[in-house]
């Protein structure tokens, strides 16, 4: 049963309360269940269109650049991409808490060719712990 937070007031339900008020708010006749499978089928949906989208090189290249820079700042040692060649691999995952994306992708850099990995992810935080955000850029140069 919902209840109110000491704390800051507001209602609060546990997912399967929120869910059945959901169910009911519609007023489609659907269960719970219902709504959370097309929710999840929905999420797993617009994981994977971002992952197509993270394979196209244009699109790469722009998020590793982007990453490159930031990383630039604390590590000069970085070498910026000038041209994604191909991506070998693009993941994305998302979750309540926290979202991260991953480009490993054959690329050219102004001292020949290599693989460059990057790791971005970000956290939401919660009522004890502050929002994070931690990337990682790494180049393997091919002989």
């Amino acid at each position: 049963m919902p209840k109110i937070d000491p704390h800051t007031g507001c209602v609060v339900m546990t997912q399967g309360e929120f869910w059945a008020a959901e169910a009911a708010s519609e007023g489609r006749g659907r269960e719970a269940h219902e709504l959370v499978e097309e929710f999840y089928a929905d999420m797993d949906a617009d994981l994977k269109a971002e992952e197509d989208r993270l394979r196209d090189p244009t699109v790469a290249l722009e998020q590793l650049r982007r990453v490159c820079q930031e990383v630039l700042d604390s590590d000069e040692s970085i070498e910026m991409p000038l041209v994604v060649l191909e991506v070998l691999e693009a993941k994305v995952s998302c979750s309540f808490r926290s979202n991260s994306s991953y480009i490993r992708a054959r690329a050219q850099h102004k001292n020949g060719e290599g693989v460059i990995t990057m790791t971005e992810t970000s956290f939401s935080g919660s009522w004890s712990e502050p929002p994070d955000y931690e990337v990682n850029v790494e180049w393997c140069r091919e002989s």
